[in-house]
């Protein structure tokens, strides 16, 4: 205990990783498993962890063919680690939040798909405090640093 968290030991935290790898692996083989039953294309997507669940199958969903002969195993982790896993050939495409830096990333590119806004909402108690000044008034729940938006904010 932490106050009132409650943070893993060391111990706790090495059996959580063997617990997630296992899991993982579980996973893949079942999709390796069902995908050799079948003949159709295997195309691995990268999804950055900051992008909505919902979005991401609106767009993956509008992609595979009625007949399923592409099967889609998805892999969600931060932007620069699914960078690191398409430069290795580990994976077919990502959808991100932040764009591809080529200076950094040779032989990699970005293609724009969408964008969207952000927009604040706040309870009527504070209706009378000016924006932007609101922001260093009151606790805000924001994307977190390591997202394009969390950057921008």
């Amino acid at each position: 205990r932490n106050g009132r968290t409650v943070e893993p030991t060391e111990l706790g935290q090495l059996v959580f990783k063997y617990a997630d790898r296992m899991f993982g692996l579980s996973y893949e083989m079942l999709d390796i498993v069902n995908y050799s039953q079948h003949s159709n294309i295997l195309f691995e997507v990268g999804v950055a962890d900051a992008l909505s669940k919902r979005l991401v199958s609106k767009v993956l969903m509008t992609t595979v063919p009625e007949d399923n002969s592409i099967h889609l195993r998805c892999y969600e982790s931060t932007h620069e680690l699914l960078l690191e896993r398409l430069s290795q050939h580990k994976l077919d495409m990502i959808l991100s939040d932040c764009p591809v830096d080529s200076t950094q990333s040779p032989g990699l590119y970005s293609k724009k798909l969408g964008e969207s806004s952000m927009s604040f909402f706040a309870s009527s108690e504070i209706e009378n405090v000016r924006f932007p000044e609101i922001l260093e008034q009151k606790k805000l729940l924001i994307p977190a640093s390591r997202t394009a938006m969390g950057r921008k904010v």
